[in-house]
């Protein structure tokens, strides 16, 4: 939870919109995507999720900075035999290039 005073006045905003309009929230990214491009609509998604849509849709676009900053994690079972060595992969891919490489080619294409 925020502290930061723009940030709870914006919540309260969109709880109270929310309330008087249960659509005001779209159920999920894709229609929130697809009601920004439809209507006068600024929909909030997490910025890696956006990034890809603008890259796959040039009628979108994507203002204003990260708000805030998230790792991505690979869940495994506590003490797997896999911990290490995907660990070891993904560090090496990323000291690579690999993963910047196959993130351009994704979101890109």
């Amino acid at each position: 939870e925020s502290r930061i005073p723009s940030h709870l006045k914006m919540w309260e905003y969109m709880n109270k919109a929310k309330t008087e309009n249960p659509k005001f929230f779209p159920s999920n990214n894709g229609k929130g995507v697809d009601r920004a491009l439809k209507e006068n609509y600024a929909f909030l998604m997490e910025s890696t999720s956006l990034e890809y849509e603008v890259q796959q849709n040039c009628n979108l676009t994507q203002i204003g900075g990260v708000l805030g900053s998230k790792g991505y994690g690979i869940a495994l079972k506590r003490g797997s035999e896999w911990t290490d060595r995907i660990s070891r992969q993904i560090l090496l891919y990323a000291k690579r290039g690999i993963i910047e490489m196959k993130k351009t080619k994704w979101w890109r294409s």
